[in-house]
């Protein structure tokens, strides 16, 4: 039996917030993301996603710390991590 490669990545939303996860694809995760019941709910409502970073991990649980880690910087920090500029202004409520 082979391991499956695991990649934890950034995706970015179309109000510039970004979205970390994990999976053995990251790029077929972010169309399941924007096109079906798959995708996350936060994703769901961030449509269109971006896929802006990714990176390799040796294993699922690695890949899991690495999420958490990520998910425990600021935004500021995750758009360096993911060679963004800074976030554009956010859209007032209606």
């Amino acid at each position: 039996m082979t391991a499956s490669l695991w990649w934890v990545y950034l995706a970015l939303g179309c109000d510039g917030q970004l979205y970390c996860g994990t999976s053995t694809d990251p790029e077929r995760r972010v169309r399941e993301h924007n096109t079906s019941k798959r995708g996350a709910k936060w994703a769901r409502a961030h449509r269109p996603l971006t896929l802006v970073w990714s990176e390799y991990a040796k294993s699922k649980s690695d890949a899991l710390a690495r999420e958490r880690q990520i998910k425990a910087m600021g935004a500021a920090a995750k758009r360096r991590l993911a060679g963004l500029k800074k976030a554009p202004r956010e859209r007032k409520a209606k």
